[in-house]
């Protein structure tokens, strides 16, 4: 199955939904035929699952740069490479 996935070079609140991104996300999946996709945050309080119900989606919001978004580059490329193993080891049950 594919996985599609987008990158936000910006912080992602707990208290603030990201309504922007999550429409954007939910065009890809209309778009492509997709029930998941990943969306990646540069830096914020965690990593949250929404599920549309009624379009039958479900994004998968994370977060890489904890816990600190200035942290040497390779803390975060080693944060990015866990999600990408994470993704592909859970590729068949998305």
């Amino acid at each position: 199955q594919d996985t599609t996935l987008d990158a936000k070079y910006k912080r992602r609140t707990s208290d603030a939904r990201p309504y922007g991104d999550l429409y954007q996300m939910l065009a890809y999946c209309t778009a492509l035929g997709l029930p998941t996709v990943h969306l990646v945050y540069a830096d914020g309080d965690q990593s949250r699952n929404y599920v549309l119900h009624r379009a039958g989606t479900r994004i998968h919001a994370w977060i890489v740069g904890q816990p600190n978004p200035t942290q040497p580059t390779s803390d975060i490329l080693n944060q990015v490479g866990d999600l990408t193993q994470h993704l592909l080891d859970n590729a068949e049950h998305t």
